[in-house]
């Protein structure tokens, strides 16, 4: 039987209010129905419930498309979904049911781009060829050639889409949502013939619908009130204003290619004026129209089902990722059942985040470039724009950040399994990424966050004055005891929240990021609190308490036998009781994915055994004997203590060190365990012996019993000038680890060149010898070198890629004596550098110490950049050398003439973030007249080795000068020890690498030049070119520029002669 070589592919679409469900066979259309979110009259659609609304269809709706496409799921080739870009919530309902449906029926999992997911229904539908493509729709504007299976965008918005133009139009004048607001201004429009001359505003290719916007939301209400112009005459302005702009937009582009064909696309490409306007435009041109109707312009199932096809006939894949954070499957199961929340608002209280997830989710949410090794300067704005949001509504924020891992390595399987699927990806994303311009490709773009984005995070916290904390080892559970004992909620997308044994007194409150409102709400009456403030806020959000949760239902002490059962970061699911196993088969569930039938059955089995403690743990222990009942004993106990919550301790160190005081409402009745065994000499040779070992370590309901665990103190005997520097994260974990954690560090995988044999981290390794030798050093000094367990010899180890594995490395540290005479000398410092790094500061020639770091930056990361070395032959032609400095010397001049006033550098700030982008298009668009527009890994991964140096450099300073002062006060010094400030100080990170994408073209452009020739390229042409591009509130002389970057490689120059 020969097989059928038409894939059939189930498509889901759901990244704003429209959920749609198609099945589509080889370019075919079996089903496309589609359900609308409609909001009442003058309101917008929310993500958290819109992501309700899909919840609630997505089942039937997904059931309706195969019985409307009279095929099973057997028939199925691949489940497609809408990846992005879109609204978070709502894409993450859709995503969780596709994953759970690709391992229901072993199908394989395709995520979709929506932007292309359109394009192409429009060329299937209509039957384009080659057109110039108009994406208009409620979220994008963009006009896009497609030629030869590529795409290239020629112009877009540059700030506001212009269906969502024409949505807020709609609210402003109270136009219902039904069906929805851009057809209820069409009809309008239709009935209107007194034109309203609005701003008309296109730039090149292209155009803005922001001014034009607030320039009517400031008119409307009058014109309206005279009588002079109806609702109809404004909707008939607004839309021949705006149509306009963009067939000019497309004229000009399709002029550019010379082609004969046109496509519109989108949910606004159903618009039957749009549609005439353009059909008048290409009549006139010879050209040809390619339009749809509502069925396929309105985002819908069959877009993404088709697309699907052309991936999986392609070979791509998006492959199944377990959930790597806390309980496995967890998350979804209790975000799936909406009454395990309650709407909550949040007011003058402490708020305690989760920093590392915060961050994470943030950065991805806010749709900023990962592939380019970071937006630092739009992250900024953007953290300050949240941040300024929690304080509006009175909230205190508090971020506490992970420290070193656990001390037996317990994660380190997690992480390097992390680390091989992160490989994967990205060798898949450089070696078959399927389109021409890889910022247009969301689907295939590596999830791999940008290095420096913790510690920029980090300094707009410092600059804002906001509490954070570094905890000494993982931090989970230490924000967990910190959120009860100030009473107030924690954030964080971790499913291990979820499960901690929390006071019964306390009101412990767990808001998933995804639930965290962005925008505050005014309180319709004034609190207390914001008596004389000019109003009070509150910032909506839903809540997870565990008493009023499905989780209510087993005994608090039980849960951690939750995570021993379903898996989680540290261990694997341990073999199941027969009664759950019958649970997991009973028919009563089979509506269930595996995973939600699995965690059903383990809920269900634990919360029938109420207080009694030892009967799961002894049901769960008789499977194993000998040796094995052991180890499982072991892992068991390890996992259950990453639950068990102590409030007597860390948690009121870290509200100490922040100077916060107990919440009004804190416990007296603590959740906490008796004092325990160390769990590495746990010898469970008899069950009974392994029973009371794991009842041992449950929490319990003791009053005022601190729990005793093992760990090794991290800070023992540390310096307090280093324990502060620690605390507050200027102190890297990831380098910490390599000492203090058995089995030593795993060393994430960045945008790195797959192609070279050596890790990224290889360039850097020097440096961290240096820190490692330090920091052995000081411990040796203190007596405390017993907490060096890496490796056997004391010395350091590492886990980092060569070529496409994780191999392990032991380093051998310089036994490092330093500061060697007291007090310390500024001559040894220049020594030390001379000596162990071939930076001789003497022949710097430079005017600020700033310029100093810039200098010895460079020259070591030349020195050990293998693909620096091998396409220059000294910084003077370095395209990624070049580029770095003009920018982050215009940059930083542009905030020094701030000084420090908050407001200017707040403005300065967001200008320049403006201005980077279009900065940043303009190049793209210059380097494709040479060849396409495709990502360069070599340029990113120079980048990226760069902001390594530049952050391993600056903490090596910081040890030194940790170690001078600890050396000077044992020795009675009274007088100046902070050395490094004579030589350096550093660009913060923001400033020295605040777009890569910029970074990225610049260089590139900078590469077509001679080699000989590219210093007087970048004097003569591009420096001139990008301050034609900015502010001219900053004045800025070329000439003086260009004499500082000719200085500056001057000196670096001399410095790389030094053998």
């Amino acid at each position: 039987m020969q097989l059928n070589a038409m894939p059939v592919v189930l498509g889901m679409e759901g990244s704003a209010n429209k959920l749609g469900i198609g099945v589509v066979r080889d370019g075919v259309v079996l089903s496309n129905p589609r359900v609308t979110y409609v909001t009442p009259p003058g309101e917008g659609f929310q993500p958290t419930e819109t992501a309700r609304h899909h919840q609630t269809h997505i089942i039937s709706l997904v059931s309706r498309a195969l019985r409307e496409a009279n095929i099973g799921a057997e028939e199925l080739d691949a489940i497609a979904y809408t990846k992005g870009p879109g609204m978070g919530a709502p894409l993450l309902v859709v995503a969780v049911v596709a994953r759970t449906l690709s391992q229901l029926w072993n199908k394989p999992l395709i995520g979709v781009n929506h932007c292309i997911a359109h394009i192409e229904m429009g060329r299937l539908i209509t039957g384009a060829h080659s057109p110039v493509v108009l994406y208009v729709s409620g979220g994008n504007t963009q006009v896009i050639s497609f030629t030869s299976g590529r795409y290239r965008i020629f112009g877009e918005t540059i700030d506001i889409a212009l269906g969502n133009c024409l949505d807020r139009f709609a609210r402003i004048v109270n136009l219902s949502n039904d069906p929805s607001p851009g057809y209820n201004v069409e009809m309008l429009a239709r009935k209107g013939s007194k034109f309203f001359e609005l701003p008309y505003s296109v730039k090149g290719m292209d155009v803005s619908f922001a001014g034009l916007l607030s320039y009517l939301e400031q008119r409307s209400c009058d014109l309206l009130q005279s009588g002079e112009y109806t609702v109809e005459d404004l909707c008939f302005s607004l839309q021949e204003t705006v149509f306009a702009m963009v067939v000019e937009i497309t004229e000009r582009a399709m002029a550019h290619c010379g082609t004969k064909e046109v496509l519109i696309v989108g949910g606004v490409g159903c618009n039957g004026r749009l549609q005439e306007m353009m059909g008048k435009m290409a009549e006139e041109r010879g050209a040809t129209l390619f339009a749809t109707d509502e069925r396929f312009c309105i985002d819908n199932g069959a877009m993404i089902a088709h697309t699907g096809c052309l991936m999986y006939a392609a070979g791509l894949r998006t492959p199944l990722q377990e959930s790597t954070m806390g309980v496995r499957g967890l998350f979804t199961y209790l975000t799936q059942q909406p009454d395990n929340f309650t709407q909550y608002d949040l007011h003058n209280t402490y708020l305690v985040f989760d920093a590392e997830n915060y961050i994470a989710n943030s950065y991805r949410q806010w749709g900023l470039a990962q592939q380019y090794g970071g937006e630092y300067l739009s992250f900024t704005v953007l953290i300050r724009a949240a941040i300024n949001e929690l304080q509006k509504c009175r909230i205190t924020p508090i971020f506490v950040f992970d420290g070193c891992h656990e001390r037996k390595g317990s994660k380190r399987e997690t992480l390097l399994k992390r680390n091989a699927e992160c490989m994967d990806t990205l060798s898949r994303f450089l070696n078959h990424n399927a389109f021409n311009d890889v910022e247009y490709t969301q689907q295939s773009t590596p999830n791999i966050l940008p290095k420096l984005t913790n510690h920029v995070f980090l300094s707009v916290l410092e600059e804002m004055g906001i509490h954070h904390v570094k905890c000494e080892r993982e931090a989970d559970i230490h924000v967990a005891e910190l959120a009860i004992y100030l009473n107030c909620p924690v954030v964080s997308n971790d499913s291990d929240f979820f499960i901690f044994g929390t006071p019964l007194a306390s009101d412990y409150r767990v808001i998933p990021f995804m639930f965290l409102e962005q925008k505050s709400k005014p309180l319709p009456s004034r609190c207390s609190a914001c008596t004389g403030s000019a109003g009070c806020y509150a910032l909506p959000c839903k809540v997870f308490r565990p008493s009023q949760s499905v989780l209510r239902r087993i005994c608090p002490p039980l849960r951690p036998l939750l995570p021993v059962l379903v898996g989680n970061d540290v261990i694997s699911s341990v073999p199941f009781p027969s009664a759950i196993t019958w649970r997991i088969n009973s028919s009563q569930r089979n509506g269930m994915s595996y995973n939600g039938r699995r965690i059903h059955a383990v809920i269900d089995w634990l919360s029938g055994f109420s207080d009694d403690l030892s009967t799961p743990v002894r049901e769960i222990l008789s499977l194993h004997h000998g040796k094995q009942l052991e180890y499982i004993t072991a892992q068991i106990v390890t996992c259950v203590l990453g639950y068990v919550l102590d409030l007597h301790t860390v948690c009121r160190q870290l509200a100490d060190f922040l100077s916060l005081k107990e919440g009004s409402k804190s416990p007296v009745c603590i959740a906490s365990s008796p004092p325990k065994p160390n769990k590495d000499i746990i010898k469970a040779s008899t069950l009974e012996a392994a029973v009371s070992a794991v009842t041992n370590v449950l929490p319990s309901q003791q009053c005022g019993v601190p729990s005793v665990k093992t760990d090794a103190k991290l800070m023992c005997g540390w310096p307090p000038n280093f324990v502060s520097k620690f605390r507050q994260g200027c102190i890297s974990t990831t380098t910490l680890d390599g000492l203090y954690v058995q089995g030593g560090t795993v060393m994430r995988i960045l945008m790195e060149d797959l192609r070279l044999s050596n890790s990224i981290y290889h360039v850097t390794e020097q440096i961290r010898q240096l820190q490692y030798g330090l920091v052995i050093h000081l411990e040796e000094k203190l007596g405390c070198s017993y907490k060096l367990c890496a490796s056997n010899r004391g010395d350091a180890v590492e886990y980092r890629r060569q070529g496409l594995n994780m191999c392990c490395f032991e380093l051998q540290v310089p036994r490092l004596v330093f500061p060697p005479v007291q007090p310390a000398s500024p001559d040894f410092f220049i020594d030390f550098f001379k000596h162990h790094l071939r930076l001789d500061l003497r022949l710097v020639k430079t005017d600020t110490t700033e310029s100093n770091s810039l200098v010895c930056i460079l020259v070591f990361w030349f020195r050990h950049s293998q693909i620096a070395r091998s396409r220059s032959s000294g910084l003077h032609d370095c395209s990624v050398a070049l580029a770095v400095m003009v920018c982050a010397l215009i940059t930083s001049t542009y905030f020094n003439s701030a000084h420090g006033n908050w407001h200017a550098v707040k403005s300065i700030t967001a200008d320049l973030c403006d201005r980077f982008g279009a900065l940043g298009n303009n190049l793209k668009e210059q380097h494709s007249r040479f060849q396409s527009s495709r990502l360069s890994i070599e340029i990113i991964h120079q980048l990226n080795e760069l902001q390594l140096v530049h952050q391993e450099f600056h903490q090596l300073v910081e040890l030194m000068d940790i170690l001078c002062v600890h050396a000077d006060i044992c020795h009675g010094c009274t007088g100046p020890a902070i050395l490094s400030g004579r030589f350096f100080s550093f660009v913060p990170e923001w400033v020295m690498f605040s777009s890569g994408r910029l970074l990225h073209w610049l260089a590139l452009n900078i590469e077509h030049s001679r080699p000989l020739d590219r210093m007087h390229w970048v004097s003569t042409h591009w420096i001139p070119w990008i301050l034609s591009g900015l502010s001219k509130t900053v004045y800025l002389d070329a000439r003086s520029l260009s004499d500082r970057i000719n200085s500056l490689i001057s000196s670096a120059e001399r410095m790389l002669q030094v053998e």
